[in-house]
């Protein structure tokens, strides 16, 4: 029994030694966000998309991978894109944008989730769920 437990121990020691530290997901950030310019404040970044989230005065913007704006910071939210889009809130309301940050859904839902395989769903001012392509 000790035998067992000792090496369900080691087991886990290994595990968790094989995780990512955070001295490298600051790593990764860095590289991913090496020619953003520093002066921006970043909250994440989806290379996959080539974009990233900034916050500029309490208020959410999106920039290319190069630093170059490409929504002003003016929303309230700004979610990860899914399905190339991404939910984002201004007044109270929530719509998504693509990553060209054109609206695509507008902002008439008062919740919403993320997009998967070509659907969202949404809540109206009702209460009432539904769903959008």
């Amino acid at each position: 029994m000790k035998k067992r437990v000792l090496s369900l121990m080691l087991a886990l020691v290994i595990c968790l030694s094989l995780l990512p530290t955070a001295d490298m997901a600051a790593d990764i950030t860095a590289k991913e966000t090496s020619t953003i310019p520093a002066s921006r404040d970043i909250q994440w970044v989806s290379k996959e998309d080539g974009v990233a989230a900034i916050l500029q005065n309490d208020k959410y913007g999106l920039v290319d991978l190069a630093g170059k704006e490409i929504l002003s910071c003016q929303y309230d939210s700004l979610y990860g894109f899914s399905d190339g889009l991404a939910a984002v809130q201004i007044s109270g309301k929530y719509g998504f944008i693509d990553t060209a940050g054109k609206e695509v859904v507008p902002f008439q839902y008062d919740d919403v989730r993320s997009f998967q395989d070509g659907l969202v769903m949404v809540q109206d001012q009702d209460y009432k769920w539904g769903f959008v392509t």
